[in-house]
């Protein structure tokens, strides 16, 4: 799949306010720069994780990323399969 058309499949969901996607033809992985929307992932993490407040940083733990990155996905793609 074609970096650009991952990045039109996010920005039709509400998480990101802006993405880029690189990929290179001689590597079997992407690498992906993601700006979140700060409004919605607090409201999602807030009715999902049941968290009462949720400080967004610009500057996150891997494992951080990594755990809000996942939730993110499986939110997104469960929606765009039911």
């Amino acid at each position: 799949m074609a970096p650009e058309r991952l990045e039109s499949i996010f920005m039709k969901g509400d998480f990101v306010d802006q993405i880029f996607v690189h990929g290179d033809s001689m590597k079997d992985y992407l690498v992906a720069i993601v700006v979140p929307n700060k409004a919605v992932l607090r409201g999602w993490a807030a009715q999902h994780l049941k968290l009462k407040e949720v400080v967004i940083t610009t500057a996150c733990t891997p494992l951080d990323m990594l755990i809000t990155y996942f939730f993110f996905l499986l939110s997104f793609f469960k929606r765009r399969l039911i």
